[in-house]
């Protein structure tokens, strides 16, 4: 993420949309087949294909219907900015401000929603985590707690509640 800071922001929202992918799919393989190998692991992803990645795979996670449904708003989010499309090409065009895509330079606006994207990937990490690893969500620290509640982790925190 050291990029976001030379106003790299559009690999690093790339990087960001890889991780829920990775992660989900770690989440998925490990739920479905918790004896398996990581070779094994490896060939099921292989024989799944393109259900291992983005809404498709969101919705074969053991999650309550409002986590998918927010996992697959944060993916919709991060593909905007993935991909060409009207949210990264209107400021080019409107605004004249193309240079964030092609220099390093920062951007006020670009580096704040890179910095509420992390914030979101992270929630959807630390849900994740909590879920798979119930022992590890009853040992968050109280100031990890309040650290998380700063960073507005509502997916990570109801998880915490729940255990």
């Amino acid at each position: 993420m050291i990029g976001v800071l030379y106003g790299k922001y559009h690999q690093a929202i790339r990087e960001l949309r890889y991780i829920v992918d990775s992660m989900g799919q770690a989440y998925y393989l490990d739920a479905k087949h918790p004896e398996a190998s990581i070779s094994r692991k490896l060939e099921i992803v292989k024989e799944i294909g393109k259900q291992t990645f983005g809404s498709r795979l969101i919705d074969k996670l053991d999650l309550d219907h409002k986590h998918k449904q927010e996992l697959k708003s944060l993916y919709s989010g991060l593909s905007k900015y993935a991909h060409s499309s009207y949210e990264e090409l209107e400021p080019l065009i409107r605004e004249g401000r193309g240079d964030w895509r092609v220099t390093f330079a920062f951007d006020d606006d670009q580096f704040s929603r890179t910095v509420e994207f992390t914030n979101k990937v992270m929630d959807a990490v630390y849900l994740m985590m909590f879920r798979r690893f119930p022992d590890v969500a009853r040992r968050v620290s109280t100031k990890a707690r309040k650290r998380m509640k700063e960073l507005g982790c509502s997916l990570s925190l109801g998880s915490l509640e729940v255990v």
